[in-house]
């Protein structure tokens, strides 16, 4: 049975670039059938890096990604753990990474994300680490756990 869940952004490369709205499948790793058009385009290049960089990562649970006639399928990890210590949020837009899944592994590796974040939430509640280093240390996890997976970071870049 296949489980569904949010939203997804599907990118493809056909005519020059194409973005639609669909659903998210994790048993999938390119989109259903049928879509709902945006009504304006987050990225206008079809780099992985330009998408993740203006991703809303609160909307979307995954991106579903067409260049070179292959599918891609990439979950959505949205790094704000503020809204588990009952903070403000931040902006989501470009805050978190895109982790390319194989067709059946998303539900298990998002389980796996969530998990992550309770537990860097719960070392700032415990003074043992600020929301800056709890951030640093889920992306650092998400950096492991990809393995031989694409990971791309879509948070602004510290380096002058």
């Amino acid at each position: 049975m296949a489980t569904l869940s949010h939203r997804a952004l599907v990118v493809a490369e056909a005519n020059g670039v194409r973005q639609w709205e669909t659903i998210w499948r994790d048993d999938q790793t390119e989109p259903p059938r049928g879509r709902r058009s945006l009504p304006s385009s987050p990225s206008e290049t079809t780099s992985l890096r330009a998408v993740a960089e203006s991703l809303d990562f609160a909307h979307y649970e995954g991106v579903y990604y067409h260049a070179d006639g292959v599918w891609t399928a990439h979950l959505a990890c949205w790094l704000a753990v503020e809204h588990l210590l009952g903070e403000p949020l931040p902006d989501p837009r470009g805050d978190g990474a895109l982790l390319a899944v194989r067709a059946g592994e998303a539900s298990a590796l998002r389980r796996w994300f969530r998990g992550a974040k309770r537990s860097v939430a719960d070392a700032v509640v415990a003074g043992e680490c600020s929301v800056a280093d709890a951030r640093a240390a889920l992306l650092e996890a998400l950096d492991r756990r990809a393995g031989d997976r694409k990971l791309i970071d879509g948070t602004p870049s510290t380096d002058g």
